[in-house]
């Protein structure tokens, strides 16, 4: 059995972006994060009075709480604000592993990093029909993705309608 909060750097972490592998979480602090959980069970966490789960295989972002339980998390956090766009140099552009992505989308995605091997039955977990062989593992690959959506070109009504209240406070 693993130590508890036994942490794992994955390979695709960098100075951007902090990406670790925890297992067997107990009284884990998050300050302000991405958690997905990486197991077959839901995933505990306090903030303050307030308790609530992350399902498996889900995602939340998470500021300054505690996860109480959890036998694999991924925690996302990123490590500094500037030059975020240097992840595009490093990271693949989406489209370029799948050929039907939208040409103008700005995502990039991580190497992906083999993490686990899980054991579950899709039928039950995912709740659809059909017979699954729960004694089966299956390999569990993790990779980050990274959306530099910025409005850099065109005017949206938002930035004309603020334009034209400052205008009106003027006159």
């Amino acid at each position: 059995m693993a130590e508890a909060n036994e942490t794992r750097k994955l390979s695709f972490s960098n100075s951007w972006v902090g990406c670790t592998l925890v297992e067997s979480v107990q009284g884990l602090s998050i300050h302000d994060a991405i958690v997905v959980n990486l197991s077959s069970r839901p995933a505990s966490y306090q903030a303050g009075e307030f308790c609530g789960t992350i399902q498996p295989f889900q995602s939340r972002q998470l500021k300054g709480c505690t996860i109480t339980s959890a036998e694999r998390l991924g925690v996302f956090g990123l490590r500094t604000t500037e030059n975020l766009g240097g992840l595009a140099l490093i990271w693949d552009w989406f489209g370029d592993r799948y050929s039907g992505f939208n040409r103008e989308a700005p995502l990039y995605i991580s190497p992906q990093e083999e993490v686990a091997e899980i054991h579950f039955n899709p039928a039950v977990l995912f709740s659809f029909d059909g017979s699954g062989d729960c004694g089966r593992g299956r390999g569990a690959l993790l990779a980050a993705q990274w959306d530099l959506h910025l409005q850099c070109h065109g005017r949206s009504t938002f930035f004309r309608q603020a334009r034209n209240r400052a205008r009106d406070r003027d006159i």
